[in-house]
């Protein structure tokens, strides 16, 4: 498990400067649009089609997140949920995990999570949504 994690974050550093998404095998972010205007929720769903179970940091009324913003050609951490994280969202193998998120300020997006692995070695794999743009 330390070899795959160890080439995991690796893999993650390579993509922070493009524009694609990237995420773990078998761990899949997306939204449910490529574009939307400022007053439309940005519907995030979590897919876990691995063979290990992840947890999600739970902060009440949304999922732990990173929101990185497109800027001058590279990827930088804008935003991200603020809270006292006590519990956990589990994510089992076949599983999926949604939340509704509104971003206002117009530009191109995507959404980090840190999922914690919990079997074996454990270790925090990040997985990342595809690009969206508010306009």
């Amino acid at each position: 498990m330390k070899k795959v994690l160890c080439v995991l974050l690796v893999f993650v550093a390579c993509d922070e400067n493009s524009r694609s998404s990237f995420s773990p095998d078998g761990i899949a972010v997306f939204t449910d649009r490529n574009s939307y205007s400022r007053t439309d929720p940005t519907v995030i769903t979590i897919a876990n089609s691995s063979s290990e179970t992840v947890a999600a940091a739970d902060c009440g009324s949304t999922i732990y997140y990173t929101r990185q913003k497109w800027l001058d050609g590279v990827w930088v951490d804008w935003t991200e949920a603020f809270c006292d994280v006590t519990n956990s969202r589990i994510i089992r193998p076949g599983d999926q995990l949604q939340d509704t998120i509104r971003v206002r300020k117009p530009g191109l997006y995507r959404f980090r999570y840190d999922l914690s692995v919990m079997a074996g070695d454990g270790g925090v794999l990040s997985a990342y949504s595809n690009p969206f743009e508010i306009y």
